[in-house]
């Protein structure tokens, strides 16, 4: 109970006053039972994981717990008498909120060294259904090593692997030397995030994630920022009441896929990087995609892939977001996150 208390006090702090004003959804009728069960590779059930429920109806307060010795957990959510998203998961703000030394953390670091799982997974609950069901199985970890050359500031520099995966960023060491967990075996990729908004994005194949990988030295590039710009997400808060991942954070692909942007929106619906905020003052002239979902959160990650792999004349033949940032000037640009929602989903159909 007390972390659940801690996760919720938290959450609140976040979000501030009236949740129910960031998600354009109907209230709650009715509560709906949620069964979470987690899973080693082998099937064995594992105990002391930290997994939450939450649900697109207002509140939206995740209900936290932790799985016991059966690897089952369950927790209830808001609904109403429409369809209903409630995203379900591993809780990725968990270990950086319990306390040094309690027996919870311990066995949730224990974990987190040896596995990997969906940071969440969402199910639509049709009206007047009662309970649903989510299973998560572990994947093993591989460590990706690395070092960052020339100067970067080590207290903002993270480093995360990209793809919806719970495994936590990390910092630099004295040296500029990092070492990040992917799941062994997949398609991964590695950011390096020095700052607001730029992102190097290093992709792995699956046959690289087999074993441990040392990358050796990477060069950050020179961020150029002579092009000011605001993005506004139109339909932002309708969206988020239909997928939590969406519309708190944004992801620029240029047309190249080389250079990758990165930025939170929290709950509002505008992102300036015009030098009016802490966001900078510009971003690299050129075309971008634009996705209404953080890297983390997977969906920036495929579209990275699908510009590399020279599907940019696919994205843009069906409408993708997309914006020219003119140098010396402010260029304003705006978009529906639904439909470039189901665009994203569209580039790899299993996600």
């Amino acid at each position: 109970m007390l972390i659940a208390s801690i996760m919720l006090s938290t959450w609140l702090s976040l979000i501030g006053d009236g949740c129910a004003a960031s998600f354009d959804q109907p209230q709650a009728t009715r509560a709906v039972k949620v069964e979470i069960t987690v899973r080693a590779p082998d099937g064995t059930p594992l105990q002391g994981m930290v997994v939450h429920a939450i649900s697109s109806v207002p509140p939206a307060i995740p209900d936290v717990t932790v799985t016991d010795e059966q690897g089952k957990s369950t927790r209830w959510v808001a609904a109403n008498d429409e369809p209903t998203t409630v995203a379900i998961g591993a809780n990725p703000l968990a270990l950086s909120l319990i306390p040094e030394g309690d027996p919870i953390r311990t066995r949730l670091e224990s974990l987190l060294s040896q596995y990997s799982w969906p940071a969440e997974r969402r199910v639509t609950v049709a009206p007047g259904e009662a309970t649903v069901s989510m299973e998560f199985a572990a994947i093993e970890n591989v460590v990706v090593r690395g070092q960052i050359t020339g100067t970067v500031n080590r207290d903002r520099c993270a480093v995360f692997p990209a793809g919806g995966m719970l495994v936590g960023a990390v910092k630099l060491d004295a040296e500029n030397r990092f070492a990040v967990k992917v799941p062994k075996g997949k398609r991964s990729t590695v950011c390096v995030k020095d700052g607001p908004g730029f992102c190097k994005a290093i992709e792995l194949s699956e046959a690289q994630t087999t074993v441990d990988i040392d990358l050796g030295d990477i060069a950050l590039d020179t961020p150029v920022t002579s092009a000011p710009v605001r993005i506004e997400l139109l339909d932002a808060k309708t969206q988020r009441g239909k997928d939590l991942r969406l519309a708190v954070g944004l992801t620029l692909v240029s047309d190249d896929g080389q250079t990758v942007l990165e930025y939170g929106l929290g709950f509002g619906t505008m992102i300036k990087v015009d030098g009016s905020g802490r966001a900078g003052p510009g971003i690299p002239p050129g075309g971008y995609f634009v996705a209404p979902v953080y890297l983390a959160a997977g969906g920036g990650e495929k579209l990275i892939r699908a510009i590399r792999a020279g599907r940019a004349a696919e994205l843009t033949a069906a409408n993708f977001p997309h914006m020219v940032a003119v140098e010396g000037q402010v260029t304003t640009y705006s978009f529906s996150t639904g439909s470039s929602w189901d665009l994203l989903k569209q580039i790899e159909p299993d996600w």
